[in-house]
This record gives C-alpha cells, structure tokens and sequence, in this order.
C-alpha cells in the first residue's frame, strides 16, 4: 500500500509542476508581449540571431539553485538587475569538450555576442531553457539536454551524434562578473565534460575562432596578456579544471563529482 500511495504522489509533483510550468510559461509570454518588448530597442545594432535569443526564457533559481520563475536573457544580463539587492542568478552551463588526443576545444565568441564578446573561452556556455525537458532535475538531464542543443547551435554538432550520457556533469559555481555599464552575467553554472571526436563547423554569428589545445598551451595562453577570457572561464582555470583535465586522462572522472554549490559571489570577478 505504502508503495502505490508514493506512486501517486509522485505523479501529483509531476503534474502539478507541470501544471505550475505552463502557467508561469504563460504569464512571461504575457509580461513580453504587454511590454512590446520595448527594452530590446536598444539591440538594434545586434545580429537578429542575437535579438531573438534575448528574448529566450530562462530558468530563474534561487541561490540554492531551486527553480523560481522564467525570466527573459535580456533582463537576466541586465546589470540594472544585476546590482539590485533582490536580484537572483540563473542556470548555465559550461561544456568541456576534448578529443582523443586529451585536447580542449576552445573558442573565440563572436564580436556579434551582446556578452562577451570577442573573449575566448571553453568548448559551449549557455543556458537551460525554462522548459519541461531543461528544467528537468532527475540526473541533471535538463542540463545535458541543453548542453546537446546549444552545441548544435554554437558549433554546428549533429544531434543524433550526440546523446545525454555522453555528458559528465561535475559540478556547479555560483558567482557574479560585471561586463561593463549595461551587461553581465550572474549564474549558477553547470561544469560538464565531454570528450569524444565528433566532426563539428561552428556558426560564426556564436563564434569567432576555435583551437584544441593540450594543457601546456592552454597554460601558455593564459600567461598571454594578447589572449583575453571570459569570467566563468578564468575562474575554473584557477580552481579545479586542471585538475580535473588530470583526473579525465587517467580515466578517474568520477572522483571529480562534487555537486555541492561553489559560492564564489563574494569574490570580484571582471571581465578581461
């Protein structure tokens, strides 16, 4: 009996959240579409690509990384949000990915980027979608799903070449960087590696450059004042992305999991 009724109340969470989902689908819909989305007035110099996907719906959580409500990239890379004292971070996500020659591909974003842009950084970063399949929690698979989706976009992947499993997740950061007066990013950011060759022509509206580099170049690069890098990147290159790089090639990954939150908000973290 005990078995059926925890059944049932599981289905009642399921439905039930999706149930909230939908409406809170809704109501930010509404919130855009009353707005006429006036505030994107301001991307007029940006590419379409990028005007759109500001107005993409993202997963608002709280620092404890529980779900809150959708809130459009644009206003959630705001910095007049940013700075506000009840301002909340949202989902990203970071993808490593390496060859079999244990190299990381790296790349250069677009000087189309509205953040960011120019910097190098690792393989993919973006975020979840405020969806039932990337809000999904159960084995971080929103996450993975995500991740298999953007890279699509970013680097021109094959969905069908890629699967949720292929993913490690290892971890998560919490930690806010400043871009300039109007951008920046405040972000509860999923660590993931990959590593399997896959052919790949990436989209030059995402990014501008790419390179795989073993550990020593990446080292080199980073001592490079010509080489410029995104926050989140610089700050897992100084905690554990080498090591974990160590642990991949010594097919011991697993030990790398810690999916406790790193909170790093207290730290001033700039942009290059």
């Amino acid at each position: 009996a005990r078995i059926k009724v925890n059944k049932r109340k599981n289905k009642n969470e399921i439905i039930n959240r999706s149930i909230n989902m939908k409406l809170s689908r809704t109501l930010f819909k509404n919130s855009l579409k009353s707005s006429g989305l006036r505030a994107f007035s301001d991307l007029n110099k940006y590419s379409d690509l990028q005007r759109t996907q500001m107005g993409e719906g993202i997963i608002l959580v709280n620092s404890k990384d529980k779900v809150l409500d959708p809130i459009s990239k644009y206003d959630g890379h705001r910095k007049e949000y940013l700075v506000k004292d009840d301002a909340s971070p949202h989902r990203a996500f970071s993808v490593f990915w390496f060859n079999d020659q244990n190299e990381l591909l790296m790349q250069q974003r677009s000087s189309d980027k509205i953040t960011f842009p120019d910097l190098w950084t690792n393989s993919c970063c973006s975020h979840p979608l405020f969806t039932e399949d990337e809000v999904d929690e159960e084995r971080n698979l929103g996450i993975r799903r995500a991740a298999i989706r953007r890279m699509g976009i970013e680097l021109g992947t094959q969905k069908n070449e890629l699967t949720v499993e292929d993913f490690s997740v290892l971890g998560r950061i919490l930690y806010k960087a400043i871009q300039d007066d109007e951008w920046g990013e405040y972000e509860i950011d999923y660590i993931l590696f990959l590593k399997k060759n896959l052919e790949f022509e990436f989209n030059h509206e995402e990014i501008r450059d790419v390179k795989w580099l073993s550990q020593d170049q990446l080292r080199e690069d980073l001592q490079n004042p010509d080489y410029k890098f995104t926050p989140w990147f610089k700050l897992i290159t100084q905690t554990k992305l080498f090591d974990w790089w160590n642990l991949m090639i010594e097919d011991r990954l697993e030990e790398a999991v810690d999916m406790e939150i790193q909170d790093f908000t207290k730290e001033e973290i700039k942009s290059d």
